[in-house]
């Protein structure tokens, strides 16, 4: 018997106004770019703060609020020089895979979700905008820039809709649904400190394949957003080497004939291989079980991850030479490593929504 938990849902809780603290925005504008860098959010007294992590160094605040840190969400400007913060109720620490044989997992799911604002960031100066509530029946569900402008996506469940019907004054035409339920997908632009309604169009939830909020183009047109950078759903690639699958074979956390879906496979393929145990149920998964070849040739565990096979992670690849390893979607707990040296960069057990950084707004250098 197996269980994939992906997340955890928690209320919102009260509808207490949190206010901006201050930041120490200049600070960040001294630093250049580095490949092995981070964005984050981290703690900071009883707030959070939005921050720079660079190897073993202090962190670079550029911004801090009156928030508690949990479901914090991180998207891009395209030209980098802010960022939208964004704490979702529905985002907490956890996510893992519970199966007959396999060992507990490290990470436990927590019970707090975010408090629900939303701030645009300007980097350079850490200067901090609250915006309005979404002003949506339904809950958030993505937050992204677009052209320059800032959009909120929801979708509106319709379960008991017929043929052609309308929703906040568009047509939408359910006559040709075959899976899943009808719905309204629905976009909001923030345009000088209000939300204007953008987009309304049909669409299904409540199965795998359904669109959601992505039927609507301009969600897939958004700039990078840590939650979906971070994702532990992957492509399995097989290992080639009858060699490395051998000398993985003893780290396998259960027997290969007990789940036959769950192996070993190439995380990150090229000169510098990363192999992955990854989970199978109705998508693969990469969990926190991840090896690669020591400067002896030897196959062994990353160093100091702290995950286990139960722990469903994400790996981000970090130009040619580094790769990040989160949490999937809340971007907790980030380690850093180069997989050229083969070392750990940089480790952290208080970030959250770690992505990259970049100049550029790029993944890369």
């Amino acid at each position: 018997m197996r269980f994939v938990l992906m997340l955890a849902l928690a209320a919102c809780g009260g509808s207490k106004q949190p206010a901006i603290v201050g930041n120490t925005g200049a600070a960040g504008a001294e630093k250049g770019p580095g490949v092995t860098a981070l964005l984050a959010v981290i703690p900071e007294g009883d707030g959070c703060a939005l921050a720079r992590l660079e190897g073993d160094d202090p962190p670079i605040v550029i911004a801090v609020v009156k928030d508690p840190c949990f479901g914090a969400r991180i998207a891009r400007w395209s030209d980098a020089t802010k960022v939208l913060l964004w704490f979702d109720p529905q985002l907490v620490e956890g996510g893992g895979f519970f199966s007959q044989g396999y060992p507990p997992a490290l990470r436990p799911v927590e019970e707090q979700g975010g408090s629900g604002a939303m701030y645009e960031i300007t980097l350079a100066t850490g200067r901090a905008r609250r915006l309005a509530p979404f002003p949506a029946p339904d809950p958030l569900e993505f937050l992204g820039v677009v052209d320059g402008s800032i959009y909120g996506f929801t979708t509106h469940p319709m379960p008991d809709a017929k043929g052609v019907v309308d929703y906040l004054g568009t047509k939408l035409d359910f006559t040709q649904i075959r899976e899943g339920e009808p719905a309204a997908a629905v976009a909001y632009r923030e345009v000088n400190g209000a939300w204007e309604l953008a987009k309304v169009t049909d669409t299904t939830t409540g199965w795998d394949y359904a669109m959601g909020y992505m039927a609507i183009d301009l969600a897939s047109k958004a700039a990078p957003e840590s939650e979906t950078l971070v994702s532990g759903r992957t492509e399995p690639i097989e290992i080639a080497e009858t060699a490395i699958v051998k000398a993985l074979a003893p780290l396998a956390p259960v027997p290969p004939t007990s789940e036959p879906y769950d192996r070993w496979y190439t995380a990150v393929p090229g000169k510098y291989p990363v192999y992955a145990w990854m989970v199978t149920g109705e998508f693969t998964y990469a969990t926190g079980l991840l090896a690669w070849r020591d400067e002896r040739g030897e196959v062994v565990p990353l160093p100091k991850l702290d995950a286990s096979a139960s722990d469903i992670v994400a790996i981000t690849p970090f130009g040619a030479d580094y790769i990040l390893v989160t949490n999937t979607r809340t971007g907790t707990h980030p380690r850093v490593y180069n997989i050229v040296g083969r070392h750990l960069v940089l480790a952290s057990d208080q970030a959250r929504a770690a992505m990259p950084w970049s100049e550029s707004g790029t993944l890369g250098n």
